[in-house]
């Protein structure tokens, strides 16, 4: 779920022999690539995006040990605003002073956990707290426990490996006298497969005793799990915005693991991705149950916007839930894509369809919150904006012109044209500024 120093999740896609257009479903499956133009857009100005992430985007030259994930070449016609967060503690002031510019929709890619000074849950808490629109995760659903998922997979009839959650020498004796062998020994809240490599998973319990006690010592407690001996796979899943509760599920797909290798590890996600292939998964059987799965497990975390869900698949044909990312990684470059990259990549729509989804969830996310908490209820804190507000994104329709006028303080944006998957171009994004604050 969150940065790595080399962010590259999913390797690259093994696109010989696949036809585009698997698509993605809604609670019926039904594939859609009209989805794209459901985004509310203002016809006097252009929708004004803020940006709010941890990579200065413009930089030129991009870090070589980095990758920018950019959205705006999939929404053209917006005039966006990046803002470069840095620090926990400093990010809230920052998000605190652009709120203030009254932007239509913060768009939030900021995904820090718990335990790295790197801009996280504080931004999304910041959002809430003044009741502003936002794409991205809510803090309902940042960073679940590991607990907490496999709760939530058990009240939903889904499997998911067992385990026990070890901090002390005990614990770890618990779990080598009941769990069945292999295990496999991890972060207790991993990210970015950290500290997960080759001898994370353990045959015997001597093993276990020397993963768990390093585990333990980096991090404090250690996630000791049943191996899955099969196929791993992974599931985009996004907020629907005519309807929450049945969420928009994207072809499943297949990781093809190098030689050698039988479980992503920091070295297959960082080191030796060029050779992490994947595909759709052919079984159309064992895809529909994949999708079914993880949209009620998106559902009974409360996730919303998107997340990626990640599976081992037993040689009998179940699947085994692993986790949720929430706020994944994604609009990676196309030759550097990560997972949830490559399930957008085999649906009609692609990213920009997934990009004005996002959108149009927010915006209706925020409708039913002002809806719900009523008129007059004081819990919301409302800065005086810097510039008048702008009519209610709800109300706005396409504008005739897709090219946005750049603000005063703006720049000019350098973002390549990429091909929509629907096969239109996408020109440059326009109307940019650019704003880092330590």
């Amino acid at each position: 779920m969150r940065r790595n120093p080399r962010k590259a999740c999913g390797g690259a896609w093994t696109r010989a022999g696949h036809a585009r257009g698997a698509g993605h479903h809604r609670s019926g499956f039904a594939s859609a690539c009209d989805s794209i133009q459901t985004v509310p857009v203002p016809n006097d100005s252009p929708l004004r995006i803020c940006l709010l992430t941890t990579q200065n985007l413009d930089a030129d030259p991009f870090p070589e040990d980095d990758w920018p994930c950019d959205p705006r070449p999939f929404m053209p016609e917006a005039e966006w605003h990046v803002a470069t967060l840095k620090g926990k503690k400093g990010s809230v002031r920052q998000v605190e002073r652009l709120i203030k510019r009254g932007f239509d929709l913060f768009f939030n890619l900021c995904d820090g956990a718990a335990d790295q000074n790197i801009p996280g849950i504080e931004v999304i808490e910041t959002l809430e707290k003044h009741g502003v629109p936002f794409a991205g995760a809510t803090s309902e659903c940042y960073e679940p426990t590991r607990v907490e998922m496999k709760e939530a997979c058990a009240a939903l009839g889904i499997a998911t490996p067992a385990y026990v959650v070890a901090s002390t020498p005990e614990d770890v004796e618990r779990a080598a006298e009941t769990l069945r062998f292999p295990l496999f020994v991890k972060h207790y809240s991993s990210y970015a497969s950290v500290d997960l490599s080759r001898r994370s998973r353990v045959r015997t319990p001597a093993g276990l005793r020397i993963q768990a006690k390093k585990i333990m010592s980096r991090h404090g407690a250690a996630l000791i799990e049943e191996y899955i001996d099969g196929i791993e796979c992974t599931v985009l899943v996004a907020e629907n915005p005519e309807d929450p509760e049945r969420p928009i599920t994207y072809t499943p797909a297949q990781y093809q693991f190098p030689k050698g290798e039988e479980f992503k590890h920091a070295d297959v996600k960082w080191v030796i991705y060029e050779g992490l292939k994947s595909f759709p998964v052919e079984d159309p059987v064992l895809a529909a149950r994949l999708r079914d799965e993880c949209a009620r497990f998106f559902v009974a975390l409360k996730a919303a916007s998107f997340g990626r869900c990640d599976l081992r698949v037993s040689k009998d044909g179940t699947p085994y839930m692993l986790e949720i990312n929430a706020n994944c990684g994604i609009y990676y470059p196309p030759a550097d894509y990560g997972a949830a990259d490559i399930c957008l990549s085999l649906d009609p729509a692609g990213h920009e369809g997934f990009t004005r989804q996002l959108v149009a969830a927010a915006f209706a996310r925020h409708a039913r919150n002002e809806a719900d908490r009523g008129a007059g209820d004081g819990a919301i804190e409302r800065p005086v904006t810097e510039t008048p507000p702008t009519k209610s994104p709800l109300t706005k329709s396409p504008p005739n012109n897709p090219s946005a006028t750049a603000t005063p303080e703006s720049e000019a944006d350098s973002a390549p044209s990429r091909a929509s998957a629907c096969g239109e171009a996408l020109e440059p994004a326009t109307g940019v500024d650019h704003d880092s604050t330590a």
